[in-house]
């Protein structure tokens, strides 16, 4: 009994899972590095290795942002499945994919111990910072917005700065038309 108590202890350190694993990997999932700065919309490709069916979910900040369904018999042996999943908020995102078995289960590839009909096979946390690019409309819109603004400073100062000294009247000199 004692060593129960020590074993137990050992295997949550090491990450054993209380349920088990799947027998061989059945899912192999494409996702962006920890840390990726993405500029467009996301690919994501799930490589389904066995004849199973599966749902595959796509959280971003923890909302649902894509799922998509396999069915069994659609495929056979393996088969990539590519989603594109647009990143639309700027700054750092949380990206979760989870892959689902969905349908018949069989024993020890992870389901809950009351029996689901799901069982997750494969979950997947990352963070990307969205950050945007210029395509060529915006350099051009860019430029010309610029160039305006440079342009009606350097004009304006041209027109207050080059007016000649005898063409400047004096503030007392000015004729009002009040005296008679």
């Amino acid at each position: 009994m004692r060593i129960i108590f020590i074993l137990l202890p050992i295997l949550a350190l090491i990450g054993v899972p209380a349920y088990g694993q799947p027998v061989n990997e059945v899912v192999g999932l494409t996702l962006p590095t920890d840390g990726q700065i993405v500029y467009e919309d996301l690919q994501i490709t799930a490589a389904i290795k066995t004849n199973i069916s599966v749902k595959i979910s796509v959280y971003f900040e923890g909302v649902l942002a894509m799922t998509n369904s396999v069915d069994q018999g659609k495929f056979a042996g393996s088969t990539n499945i590519t989603m594109t999943v647009p990143v639309s908020k700027p700054g750092t995102n949380t990206l979760r994919v989870e892959v689902w078995q969905t349908g018949t289960i069989a024993g020890g590839l992870g389901q809950e111990p009351w029996g689901s009909d799901e069982a997750l096979l494969l979950a997947r946390t990352v963070i990307v910072i969205r950050e945007y690019r210029l395509n060529a409309a915006g350099w051009i819109f860019l430029i010309f917005g610029w160039g305006a603004i440079i342009s009606l400073g350097i004009f304006s100062y041209a027109r207050i700065f080059g007016i000649r000294k005898e063409k400047i009247v004096e503030p007392l000199e000015i004729d009002t038309g009040d005296e008679k």
